[in-house]
């Protein structure tokens, strides 16, 4: 049992830093770490001699900011992604490998060897979809189109709700990536850089597509 204060005082600073290195935020960090420092420089001012060893402490330390670079080190590099990741991140183009990570950890992926139709025009859309072929088939008000692929479809329900405004039928041999729209908009909320950056993307995407004059999938209606 301890019953010096002072090293209370001391183990206080020792767990701010410690806390403060698991932190991704660097405003916190600094923050935790310096008032941690603060503990033990008082402490070391109001002893004469130091009654606690910082050689029990500075390995720890140093394991858990090595931890940490570690982990942002990963969300900065695309290492360990298979070839089919790879291809999927560089089509967000605004996320950083981290943040793809967090989304890539939602997709499902599947294949289809006859043709499916998986957006019903006028019907609600519940997902986010990246069609990875080189054509798929949109139709609109009874209009038939075929539209140049990859490329997402659904990103204006995942944006701002609504029915969708053109059906979208995948064709034979077909191989795409899709997301619940629902838990994907719960992460955009507990992540609001992750949401600026999908928002930027696919906000890239349907300008594309307006200026090309491609029927656009989950439009609102007024």
């Amino acid at each position: 049992m301890i019953d010096d204060p002072l090293l209370w005082f001391l183990g206080l600073g020792f767990l701010l830093q410690a806390t403060g290195f698991f932190m991704r935020d660097e405003l916190a960090l600094r923050v935790l770490v310096g008032l941690g420092l603060l503990c033990q420089a008082a402490v070391a001012w109001t002893l004469s001699e130091p009654s606690f060893d910082p050689g029990l402490t500075a390995p720890a330390l140093v394991l858990v900011n090595l931890v940490m670079i570690a982990v942002v080190a990963r969300e900065r590099s695309t290492l360990g992604m298979s070839k089919r990741d790879q291809r999927l991140f560089e089509t967000f183009r605004t996320l950083t490998p981290g943040q793809f990570r967090r989304i890539n950890r939602l997709a499902s992926w599947s294949y289809v060897d006859e043709a499916r139709r998986v957006i019903e025009e006028g019907q609600p859309n519940t997902h986010l979809r990246y069609i990875d072929a080189d054509r798929f088939g949109l139709e609109k008000a009874g209009e038939a189109h075929t539209a140049r692929g990859p490329g997402f479809v659904g990103e204006i329900s995942l944006l701002h709700g609504g029915v969708a405004s053109a059906s979208v039928t995948l064709r034979p041999g077909t191989l795409f990536a899709q997301w619940d729209s629902a838990a994907l908009k719960n992460l955009m909320a507990r992540d609001p850089a992750l949401a600026n950056a999908l928002t930027a993307r696919f906000s890239y995407d349907l300008a594309q597509r307006v200026a090309t004059s491609i029927p656009m999938d989950a439009a609102p209606r007024d």
